[in-house]
């Protein structure tokens, strides 16, 4: 017995060992808790110092947001009293998560008018106070908003604080030992598996093979090794040129970065004797290294700062621990991380917050599906904490969890492929969905799904006489439920699934198997969504919106008036599809800028390869299956616009509010693969083929990286 599975023994005992170190080490590198405790002159003011309530239902000192105010707040006047620390004790815990700002001193009003921001935080659910550092000054107002309900027991102010140390083992540890323990298990099952399969063997001697040939490569890896070192002696002489005759600077190690990595790309894209797959991969990673790196850690993307909080929440199975630069990943501002003094200075803030203990995270199971597409970076997160790395690495760590996931994923779908993989090359590249893919977002985890199925789906029209196998419609299927999970509102895309007909099935009598699957695969993805909506539709309503704000109500006005809906929603759809906003799709860095002025060049280049890239005579002359895709594509337009009409935009708006140009890029490989002409002869020479996409793509993301984020640094 033991003889037989001598080798998967081996392999899993070494797998507990490297697993128990690693939750050995998460628990050692824990932060410290530090029980902040008001000192100095302490005194209440609720709700003597309340001096005005909007957006809020009160009743026995319970505030509930009532939606009639997009920023629900308290007001209160302090008298220009010295304050360094508010404390709110709450006579009940939080129910939810919530997310705190204060704002304070009408005195220090910014250019723009608005009160200054102190503070921005989210404290989980069951949290029993909400304890807020100020900066220590006099303060004539403070306006506190917090968007869910909360019971207030009292509030204290006070001019100083202390601050006791003592470890929390004993809490971090119940969590990684669960987790380790599922981990452990899970890993036992993949491997009998692949051992039922005479996989084991297969792997080992593959590994066996790469490390003898690495052994043998000792000359090519020499020659690699003086490469390198004259790529960074270039780079690092032009970052001194540049920094003393263009820009007048010190030396810039974000510049010099940026430098190495375009000299890289360009020696990848003119040398790699690789496929189209494996060039995308390491040019991917080459360049989305560099991108998560230098990208100011916040501000930097749509809502990272919730993005990267649902990440947190996915670092472990069970009950990740969180700290207080957890609670606000926003307080550097952008135009602060571009600047080195104040950079330092910041960093060096946030990362001894991360040495503060905030408390343990109970997951919501409920919220699982939706928030699949963070577990990439949470894995980042995770092993930033077991290596103790300071927390502004630890961050950029999550990002590169989310580019490799992102990187690997496209690499198997232009794998799969047998024609268009320079067509997917581009697209996957391009500036708007890549600066995601190297940053805190699930737009990429959507579109690499999206791309992976839609991949399956062109292989079997590429491939009309052979039958598919089990295994490819199985991955297929599942593409697009996990991709489909942040966002369930793209649910009409794998309607194409559909398409796949008799002939390609092994056996005809199991084609109503797979359709039963397909459809209840969409009716699942369709719930996930619609039960929470039709139960309680209040909680769709996004009060970033403005006032007037209600799902319900928007709900019932369409009903009333879908003539009129209907008009809102074409006018809607011919300035959205609009081909002059092709820049905002294509080059947009969502906060640290835009390079729209780009947009046209790199859609005329798409466009060539769109027509051009290797394809066969009459793989897509079948009208229904062009039309399909083409619907699928436009109802699933029409949804996500309706979503936001319902719940972000007010009651009988007459444009629709929030629908961004991102949105449409899942939809583009399935789209462009379909409808794209086909009978034209491509290239011949493939290493030609090959060298022009990757190097005018790694072009294009170099130079409107440059212009909107790197020559930013001074």
């Amino acid at each position: 017995m033991i003889k037989k599975y001598y080798k998967e023994i081996i392999i899993l005992a070494s797998f507990f060992v490297v697993s128990v170190l690693a939750c050995g080490l998460y628990v050692i590198n824990s932060p410290r808790k530090h029980e902040i405790v008001l000192s100095g002159n302490v005194r209440s003011i609720f709700p003597e110092n309340l001096v005005d309530v909007i957006g809020y239902d009160v009743e026995d000192n319970t505030f509930v947001p009532n939606h009639q105010d997009p920023r629900p707040r308290l007001l209160f006047e302090l008298g220009n009293e010295d304050v360094h620390l508010v404390n709110i004790l709450l006579s009940e815990p939080l129910i939810s998560g919530a997310l705190v700002e204060v704002y304070y001193n009408e005195s220090m009003r910014q250019a723009d008018g608005h009160s200054r921001r102190g503070f921005r935080g989210y404290f989980y659910k069951g949290a029993e106070e909400i304890q807020i550092i100020m900066p220590l000054a006099a303060y004539s107002t403070i306006r506190i908003d917090i968007n869910k309900a909360f019971a207030i027991d009292q509030i204290l102010i006070s001019n100083d604080y202390i601050i006791n140390e003592f470890n929390v083992y004993s809490q971090v540890a119940s969590g990684v030992i669960k987790s380790g323990l599922v981990i452990n298990v899970f890993a036992i099952a993949v491997v009998l598996l692949l051992k039922k399969h005479n996989k084991v063997e297969k792997i080992l001697d593959y590994v066996s093979r790469l490390a003898q040939n690495v052994r043998q490569s000792k000359r090519k890896l020499l020659l690699f090794a003086l490469y390198a070192i004259s790529m960074v002696l270039v780079s690092y002489g032009l970052e001194i040129l540049l920094s003393n005759l263009v820009f007048n600077s010190s030396f810039i190690w974000q510049r010099f970065l940026f430098i190495l990595t375009a000299v890289l790309a360009l020696y990848i894209s003119f040398t790699h004797k690789g496929n189209a797959e494996k060039t995308f991969l390491v040019l991917s990673l080459t360049l989305g290294i560099m991108i998560a790196i230098i990208t100011p850690i916040s501000e930097s993307i749509w809502d990272d700062d919730d993005h990267y909080r649902w990440a947190v929440q996915r670092s472990l199975l069970f009950e990740p621990y969180l700290t207080y630069a957890d609670l606000d990943s926003r307080s550097i501002h952008r135009d602060t991380y571009y600047n080195r003094e104040q950079r330092e200075t910041a960093v060096a803030e946030i990362n001894s917050n991360a040495k503060l203990f905030l408390g343990i995270h109970r997951r919501d199971i409920s919220q699982t599906y939706r928030l699949i597409g963070h577990i990439p970076s949470g894995i980042g997160i995770f092993f930033g904490k077991v290596l103790g790395l300071p927390w502004s690495v630890t961050f950029i760590m999550g990002r590169l969890g989310n580019l490799f996931a992102y990187s690997t994923i496209v690499y198997h779908s232009i794998k799969r492929l047998k024609y268009g993989k320079y067509v997917v090359s581009v697209i996957a590249l391009t500036p708007t969905i890549f600066y995601a893919a190297a940053n805190y977002s699930y737009d990429s985890w959507v579109f690499a799904w999206l791309l992976l199925g839609t991949s399956y789906f062109l292989s079997q029209l590429h491939e009309p006489n052979e039958k598919a196998s089990l295994k490819d419609l199985a991955i297929m299927i599942l593409s697009y439920v996990i991709g489909l999970g942040p966002k369930a509102v793209y649910f009409p895309v794998m309607f194409i699934l559909f398409f796949v007909g008799k002939n390609k099935i092994v056996n005809p009598r199991y084609l109503l198997n797979y359709r039963m699957i397909v459809a209840i695969c969409i009716l699942l993805i369709v719930s996930s969504f619609a039960v929470p909506f039709f139960s309680a539709p209040e909680i769709v309503t996004d009060m970033r919106g403005g006032e007037n704000v209600s799902s319900p109500d928007q709900l019932s006005w369409i009903l009333q008036n879908p003539f009129n809906y209907s008009q809102i929603l074409i006018k809607h759809l011919l300035n959205y599809l609009n081909p002059m906003r092709v820049g905002l799709l294509l080059a947009n860095y969502s906060f640290i800028g835009r390079a729209s002025h780009y947009g046209v060049s790199i859609a005329i280049f798409f466009t060539l390869i769109t027509f051009f890239d290797n394809s066969k005579d009459g793989i897509y002359k079948i009208n229904w299956i062009r039309f399909g895709a083409l619907a699928c594509s436009t109802v699933t337009i029409v949804l996500f616009s309706t979503a936001l009409y319902i719940g972000y935009t007010p009651v009988g708006h007459q444009t629709i509010n929030g629908v961004q140009y991102r949105y449409l890029l899942p939809l583009l490989p399935l789209t462009i693969q379909i409808i794209r002409p086909m009978g034209l002869k491509g290239f011949k020479d493939e290493g030609l083929v090959r060298n022009i996409v990757f190097c005018v793509s790694g072009f294009y993301l170099l130079s409107t990286f440059w212009y909107v984020c790197v020559s930013n640094y001074h």
